[in-house]
């Protein structure tokens, strides 16, 4: 069995939450600052409809002191035929964009328009060269 990867240091990528009314979403914006490829599973990032894989536990969006988990939703799970094919690249000096939908969370958040909501959602990245075989 493989030991799991180390992960990145912190400074080594910014991960910029910006929230968008007009699309309803938060935007998600990953930027390299290291000088190797960071990668991450596919399924710690949102799909192409603002979505994630059982990230119920972990994703959430805090509105004064209440937590608001995202909807669980089961994607399978990726069987690889290639090093990095479960696997996104964030590279060298690079950008990843992604968002979260809305939709994904329970719209009593919303109760409050003006309150201040923070997403809570962490990428686990770590050197490519530790998946590549």
């Amino acid at each position: 069995m493989q030991d799991p990867p180390k992960l990145a240091d912190k400074s080594e990528f910014e991960l910029v939450v910006r929230e968008n009314f007009e699309e309803k979403r938060f935007e998600l914006h990953l930027n390299s600052k290291t000088e190797r490829a960071l990668c991450f599973q596919l399924d710690s990032w949102p799909n192409a409809f603002g979505q994630l894989h059982f990230a119920g536990t972990s994703v959430h969006v805090t509105v004064n002191n209440t937590d608001y988990p995202i909807q669980d939703r089961n994607f399978g799970y990726c069987i690889p035929v290639k090093d990095l094919d479960c696997y996104k690249v964030l590279p060298v000096g690079g950008s990843v964009y992604g968002f979260i939908a809305f939709s994904e969370f329970d719209q009593a958040m919303y109760a409050e328009p003006n309150a201040v909501r923070v997403l809570q959602f962490k990428v686990p990245l770590f050197p490519c060269a530790q998946v590549r075989q």
